[in-house]
């Protein structure tokens, strides 16, 4: 009988077999649904999700594995043969079912002359916006009509940074814990609650001791040691961590550690918690006697952006003599650093793209043969100012956009096609939806930006970063009930017309919107004499809530410094 899949307790995720509907608009009648047996009422953690066999007497508990948005998913598992179309698909979802991200997984090599094949794939999560998800693995019926199989992992949650986690990255020198190390070359990722902490040298030391009783020192040497501490841990994990340390190969935090024979892993019950602590004495594998530094400089790409999302057109390797598109946005530095790292190039352990403390992205290279190839890397035309547009259905929307010179900008519609940067001006553009979705205008810098709906109702809300020298915002009559962060600090005192009235605003955004004024105020966003224009809110009218004695201190403030600030 042939597995559908066999997946290592080894890798990453924790697999279960679909034992319940679950995303069902996607599910066809015949997908195969695991039954257990009723007689029995305890469920072991590789058949059911863990969260089900909580005790009655513990407390209630939630446990989602972190991933960072510059971490990867790598996986690896036996199934059957690809034969004709797509086989096996790893999806991303959110808990509720909604697709997120899919990617196709990899024939690598068949078993021997079994029928079973070795598969692998991979999923950056620098492009997945922060939340808890549920992954999928599906094998799709190769005829219409048979059954597909679906095995659902433990939830994961991505963000962008999860402060008090480690990375650890491991793999095996050899085939082991039924992984195909050699075939597939893979080097897993898992995040953990967790700290490196209480330090001890260990010291060997070999001694002689004559007739008289003087000693002498052979010959000694020192291994630094520490603890490693895991926090709030499920058994499942916990087996994971173990079968971690069986692997000979092992980095924490891009550190490698190994662990000295005898040692195990020391297991403390949270008290009335089904979570656990746990600890692990390691060794840095290669006893360093002395600190090295190389003489390969960082490799000095461009200069990181500050704003919260940015676009990159392009990237230069002056040793290829060849100039590549990107032309995508990325949320944040992490974001950007996790394609970089994970998707656009395939650098050995050592070599990485980060961000140093003149607040530059360099490529940190672990080798010579790196450096001569990507010296004098660039990356070219980063836009980094920016709007998002949240799209009802049906929306038609312009965005007109004037400047006393040419400047670079990118749109994307939220129709998922390329984003090519053009330069102009002024210019036009404008997204017409059959669905909600988002559209992002990405710029190197602008004078005015004046929204135009073309059907009212088109914007749900709006966000950004805007330009330094933006002089006019036109957001009037767009009947939106919210902007989503402080879009005006990066704005440098030319800030002069701010047209925000007769939206959907309520009391509660246009206390936030004032506040973020202030903020902006303070940090030198607008002229000398600026108008700023939140009033006529429909459909009742939202004044600010001028009992609060900050808040009227705040709209004084920015009355008194020259601003004509006009509310409900």
């Amino acid at each position: 009988m042939a597995n559908i899949f066999k997946i290592s307790q080894a890798t990453p995720l924790k697999w279960h077999p679909l034992s319940v509907i679950w995303n069902s608009q996607e599910l066809s009648s015949d997908t195969s649904l695991y039954s257990f047996n009723n007689q029995y009422n305890h469920r072991h953690f590789d058949f059911d999700f863990w969260q089900k066999n909580l005790q009655s007497w513990a407390d209630k508990a939630t446990y989602n594995k972190p991933f960072q948005k510059n971490d990867c998913i790598y996986e690896t598992f036996e199934g059957l043969e690809q034969d004709g179309s797509l086989q096996y698909i790893f999806r991303l979802c959110t808990p509720c079912g909604n697709l997120v991200k899919e990617v196709n997984c990899t024939e690598v090599a068949q078993i021997g002359s079994s029928v079973q094949y070795i598969w692998k794939y991979s999923m950056s999560l620098h492009d997945v916006p922060e939340g808890i998800y549920i992954c999928q693995l599906w094998h799709l019926p190769e005829v219409s009509g048979d059954a597909d199989y679906i095995l659902v992992a433990e939830p994961i949650e991505v963000k962008a940074y999860h402060e008090g986690t480690v990375l650890i990255k491991y793999r095996n020198s050899y085939n082991d814990q039924d992984i195909f190390f050699e075939e597939t070359d893979i080097t897993f990722q898992s995040r953990y609650f967790a700290h490196i902490g209480t330090f001890s040298p260990n010291s060997t030391r070999h001694t002689y001791t004559d007739e008289p009783k003087n000693l002498t020192l052979l010959s000694a040497i020192t291994a630094r040691e520490w603890v490693i501490n895991f926090r709030r841990l499920p058994d499942y994990e916990l087996d994971k961590i173990s079968r971690i340390f069986d692997c000979d190969t092992k980095y924490f935090d891009g550190i490698r550690y190994e662990v000295a024979e005898g040692v195990k892993l020391d297991i403390k019950p949270e008290k009335n918690s089904p979570l656990s602590e746990c600890s692990m004495q390691i060794q840095e594998a290669e006893n360093a006697v002395s600190l090295v530094q190389q003489n390969l400089p960082e490799i000095i790409c461009c200069d990181a952006p500050l704003t919260r999302r940015f676009y990159v057109n392009s990237y230069t390797i002056p040793s290829f003599a060849v100039t590549n598109d990107i032309e995508k946005h990325f949320e944040g530095i992490n974001s950007f650093l996790g394609y970089l790292n994970n998707v656009l190039f395939t650098l050995l352990e050592g070599s990485y793209f980060t961000v140093n403390a003149h607040n530059k992205i360099v490529l940190i290279c672990g080798d010579s043969t790196t450096y001569a190839i990507y010296a004098d890397m660039t990356f070219n035309d980063i836009l980094p100012y920016w709007m998002s547009f949240d799209l009802n259905a049906g929306a038609s929307l312009e965005i007109d956009t004037t400047n006393s010179s040419a400047i670079d900008y990118a749109f994307d519609n939220g129709n998922g096609t390329a984003m090519a940067m053009l330069n102009s001006a002024s210019f036009t553009v404008s997204s017409t939806t059959t669905g909600t979705t988002t559209a992002y205008l990405f710029l190197e810098d602008a004078e005015s930006i004046d929204l135009a709906p073309t059907v009212y109702g088109s914007l749900r809300s709006v966000d950004g970063d805007l330009p330094p020298s933006l002089q006019f915002l036109g957001l009037s009559s767009q009947e939106m009930s919210e902007v989503k962060g402080n879009m005006f600090m990066f704005c440098n005192g030319s800030l002069q017309n701010v047209f925000l009235d007769g939206n959907a605003f309520d009391t509660n955004m246009i206390n936030v919107i004032i506040m973020w004024f202030f903020d902006a105020y303070n940090n030198g966003a607008f002229d000398t004499t600026s108008i700023v224009d939140i009033d006529t809110q429909i459909p009742f009218g939202s004044p600010p809530l001028t009992s609060d004695s900050g808040l009227l201190s705040m709209i004084n403030f920015l009355k008194a410094n020259g601003v004509t600030l006009t509310t409900d």
